[in-house]
């Protein structure tokens, strides 16, 4: 069982680089790891074309409704990818990315439909939102973090960017905020987003994103939650 859940994930894992590879924006790590699981997966390659296709489809979409277009989904696609990269602890945001895309639509998001699901991330982050208000990266004299609303105090612990689902009552919140022992250090900002502490102390990574699943786990409060600096 542990053996199958593994190669879900992994394939789960690789279906969300797709967008990435197929633009030539991933580090030299993930698309060797990319093009590794693509040759020994058929079928997986095949989807890169839908990929493209599903991409344009977005781009049309997104400009029919006035929204940015292929310009902001590929300058938000190298940001999240460069912060990554600047960011060894935040890797995964690609991955949260279309987890939280396919929690907005209702229903998971295959590969090839992953640029449809950006461009409805895109509504909502592009306009107003910019990738510096969902990733804060510290501040040129490495004493605090800063937010696009500017600097904020240095706060010691593990901290995470969550949204919370629209019918999620007050009540359910607190209780859940409580539950986890979660203080909400800034937000909202557009788009819903907080940037929250999830622990007192500096967790390492495992235990951090062992909290941070159990976070995901509670769909019924919180539609989105990643790691934050």
């Amino acid at each position: 069982m542990n053996t199958n859940r593994n190669h879900r994930e992994e394939r789960e894992a690789i279906e969300a680089l797709l967008p990435w590879y197929e633009k030539g924006q991933l580090e030299a790590g993930d698309a060797a790891r990319v093009e590794a699981y693509l040759a020994s997966h058929p079928d997986m390659a095949s989807q890169l074309a839908l990929v493209e296709e599903e991409r344009a489809e977005a781009v049309l979409l997104n400009e029919a409704r006035g929204a940015p277009g292929a310009g902001a989904l590929d300058t938000l696609m190298g940001a999240i990818e460069e912060h990554e990269a600047a960011n060894p602890s935040l890797a995964g945001t690609k991955t949260a990315l279309w987890n939280w895309a396919s929690k907005l639509l209702g229903a998971p998001v295959p590969a090839r439909m992953q640029w449809v699901a950006a461009a409805a991330a895109i509504l909502i982050i592009v306009q107003g939102v910019s990738l510096g208000v969902l990733m804060t990266s510290p501040t040129q004299r490495g004493t605090g973090y800063e937010t696009a609303s500017g600097p904020s105090q240095s706060i010691a612990g593990t901290f995470a960017f969550v949204q919370f689902a629209k019918d999620a009552s007050a009540d359910d919140i607190t209780q859940l905020l409580t539950d986890f022992d979660i203080t909400i250090i800034d937000g909202p900002k557009p788009g819903g987003v907080y940037k929250v502490r999830i622990s007192e102390e500096p967790l390492d990574e495992a235990r951090r994103e062992a909290l941070l699943k159990k976070l995901q786990a509670r769909d019924d409060v919180i539609i989105f939650a990643a790691a934050a600096e």
